[in-house]
């Protein structure tokens, strides 16, 4: 109730800008979720600066997130921006059909045309997979201001000597990494081909003509892994 009300206090002067620190820091998931839907309606009408350590807070309230670390901005942009730029790309799940397909089988299947995916983690035929979204790269086509911006992500300030150097590497690493894009639809239209492939032959026993995918899902890395990795970067 003092969250709430510390909120009306703040708003009574109609003020234009807001400052919220921790704001629902101690409240329970529905009295937070309640909470929230008032921040936003807040934020219809007003600019609001929010403080959060927690990210599921960040990602629904804020439409520009900046993260610190050791009292500097590191980056800032929006959730979808930052997910791409900051994580290890567009996760895959998928359960297999153990029986019919092994996880070698089916990671030959899908590398042979998808590129640059990888194998995260298995558990009982479920494959947590990572590939690149060729529009999460850095390409030719943007802006000067949107590659300015990209360029202060992750490069100290006091760090300039070896500007020329590290020019040349990040050439290289674009490069490299143009190599390892995936449109968006190609990934979907992959798995469909993968959902809908039967089993050739018999395994242990298995009837024949069955998928070898049971069920598969997409998404993006969470806020999270973001700020996991921003921090560990710096902290290293």
């Amino acid at each position: 109730m003092k969250r709430r009300c510390s909120l009306a206090m703040a708003l009574t002067a109609n003020p234009k800008i807001v400052f919220l620190d921790e704001p629902s820091s101690g409240l329970d998931p529905v009295k937070r979720r309640h909470f929230w839907s008032l921040v936003k309606k807040v934020t219809e009408q007003r600019a609001v600066l929010l403080t959060t350590h927690l990210m599921e807070e960040a990602d629904t309230l804020c439409s520009e997130i900046g993260i610190l670390t050791s009292g500097k901005m590191r980056c800032v942009g929006n959730s979808i921006y930052l997910k791409k730029t900051f994580t290890q790309g567009i996760k895959i799940q998928v359960v297999l059909e153990s029986e019919i397909c092994s996880t070698e089988e089916f990671m030959k299947k899908i590398q042979s045309k998808l590129k640059g995916v990888k194998l995260l983690s298995e558990f009982q035929g479920t494959l947590i997979l990572t590939v690149k979204d060729e529009h999460s790269l850095t390409g030719s086509n943007k802006s000067s201001s949107d590659q300015n911006q990209e360029s202060r992500l992750f490069k100290s300030s006091d760090n300039t000597s070896n500007s020329a150097q590290s020019e040349s590497e990040d050439e290289d690493n674009l490069s490299e990494q143009k190599n390892h894009g995936n449109k968006l639809s190609n990934i979907f239209k992959t798995m469909s081909q993968l959902i809908n492939q039967k089993s050739e032959s018999l395994v242990d026993g298995a009837e024949d003509g069955r998928p070898i995918v049971k069920d598969w899902s997409i998404s993006l890395g969470s806020l999270e892994n973001v700020f996991l990795n921003v921090v560990r970067s710096y902290r290293e």
